[in-house]
């Protein structure tokens, strides 16, 4: 395109005239040639077109949720799983005495040492027995003395035994006498004097046996009192015999000697309560006394599966059976402990008393399975309500579909969900993950089996090998261009937060 102009037109002419049409002067007529328009308009018709093609393209991909991520994978591996419950235990053997002492006196010997095994019936420890021997030998001499008296009582009960006898004689004889004088009397044979001296002596015979009677009678309680006496001579010296066998103390049960508590030489006082010299404990199986919370009791029963780790044995697991749940529980610092028992083998008596115990109580578990990352479940559970939420978003229906769970929205048009709480089918034995297969990431529902907090078992869906996502690097563009109309802005910025 060009304009032929005189020459002698001045160049103000075609600007000042106002005219459409009017442009540039060109060059002199005598030149005839033709001068393209300037490039600046031209490139930036092109820039605008380009810039709009860009913007198109991003918002395309905005909504159809195909842009390029930087996403971070994990393979599905084989393992074993547990879902457990945790506390904090400490070791007690399962049977240990408290040795004391029943007498007072002296610590007079203790031949044995903490960490020493011994046996039911050896000699552990030894209380001075001077005093007990002092009064044992009062106690001996005092039976044997009252012995002595019951036998004096005895032969004075003899004597009166046979006073007795005699007197019983004389008064048959003098009850016969008064019976021959009674009939003689009746006859008028002999003389009322005579009758009065038989029965006089008849009286006087009843007399003597009743006195002797009365004596023997004592002579009797006196026996008893003093055999009374020597029972309870003997009581005290086999009381004191008894204590005198106390001061040998000897082990109750066969184990260790875990603690010394008296020392030789300490004066032991054993009047309210029994003084410990030391503890002999069963070191063949011990009990863990764990702390569960209340939480987590009611998750436990007896017979279940449990193991526990050691301080600086985090790597080596002893295993053993929930014995019982106490009833009862401790009250630490406003925090309702219960104490629950398991018992353990410990034959080589590695496990010492008082180690402080990791305890896991196994509620689930599954070995050789196919486990992915629970980010995994997560990931995959986001990516879905987001392609939900957008889909929700360019019908412009807030309430066509039901969200999984809630979140909050990241834009007022186009945004992302900020939320990834769990989804309404978290409960079930479904999920969907991200799959890298052949160089594309799709979905793919699953099946779960047991989960932990880390990981879970995939019961079918995914094989072993695959690459699954759990997160990305990059995040996705939020809400590159402003939603249009209530249906994209309210559906994407609101609803893709609803996860």
């Amino acid at each position: 395109m060009h304009v032929d102009i005189p020459s002698d037109a001045s160049p103000l002419g075609a600007t000042g005239s106002g005219h459409a049409g009017a442009g540039r002067a060109m060059a002199a007529p005598t030149q005839r040639r033709a001068y393209p328009m300037r490039l600046g308009p031209l490139l930036l018709v092109i820039g605008i077109l380009v810039a709009g093609g860009v913007t198109g393209a991003a918002w395309y991909w905005g909504r159809t949720g195909n842009s390029t991520q930087d996403y971070i994978t994990a393979p599905v591996a084989r393992g074993d799983l547990e879902v457990t419950v945790t506390a904090t235990g400490m070791l007690q053997p399962v049977e240990y005495v408290d040795v004391g002492t029943q007498v007072s006196g002296q610590l007079q010997d203790v031949p044995v040492q903490a960490g020493d095994l011994v046996r039911k019936g050896q000699l552990v420890a030894r209380i001075d027995p001077t005093t007990i021997t002092s009064k044992v030998a009062a106690d001996r001499a005092g039976v044997v003395n009252l012995q002595a008296q019951r036998r004096q009582a005895d032969a004075k009960v003899e004597s009166l035994t046979a006073q007795l006898a005699d007197a019983r004689a004389k008064l048959a004889f003098a009850e016969s006498e008064k019976n021959r004088n009674d009939a003689l009397t009746q006859r008028g044979l002999i003389s009322a004097q005579q009758q009065q001296t038989t029965d006089a002596a008849y009286t006087q015979a009843q007399a003597a046996v009743a006195a002797a009677a009365a004596l023997r009678q004592q002579g009797l309680a006196e026996i008893d009192a003093v055999t009374a006496q020597i029972e309870q001579a003997q009581a005290n010296l086999k009381i004191d015999e008894t204590n005198l066998g106390f001061t040998n103390i000897y082990a109750p049960i066969d184990g260790t000697v875990v603690s010394i508590i008296a020392r030789v030489g300490q004066t032991l006082n054993a009047t309210q309560q029994a003084p410990l010299i030391m503890r002999i404990a069963n070191l063949d199986t011990m009990t863990v006394w764990a702390q569960v919370s209340e939480a987590d009791v009611q998750k436990l029963h007896p017979g279940m599966d449990a193991y526990f780790t050691l301080l600086g044995e985090a790597d080596q697991r002893w295993k053993g059976t929930l014995r019982q749940v106490l009833p009862t529980p401790e009250i630490v610092n406003s925090v309702v402990l219960y104490d629950a028992l398991i018992h353990v083998p410990n034959p080589d008596h590695v496990l010492k008393v008082q180690m402080t115990a990791q305890v896991f109580f196994v509620l689930a578990s599954a070995q050789d399975a196919l486990l992915v990352p629970v980010a995994a479940l997560q990931f995959g559970q986001q990516a879905e309500s987001n392609r939900s939420g957008r889909t929700q978003g360019l019908a412009g229906d807030a309430g066509a579909s039901e969200p999984r769970a809630q979140g909050k929205g990241s834009g007022a048009g186009g945004g992302r969900g900020g939320g990834i709480g769990r989804g309404r089918n978290s409960n079930k034995a479904t999920n969907t993950v991200l799959v890298l297969a052949n160089g594309q990431y799709e979905p793919r529902p699953v099946t779960l089996g047991v989960m932990n907090r880390v990981s879970a078992e995939v019961l079918s869906g995914v094989e072993q090998g695959e690459q699954v996502v759990v997160g990305t690097r990059v995040a996705r563009p939020v809400g590159g261009v402003q939603g249009q109309g209530g249906g994209q802005g309210q559906g994407q910025g609101q609803r893709q937060g609803q996860l």
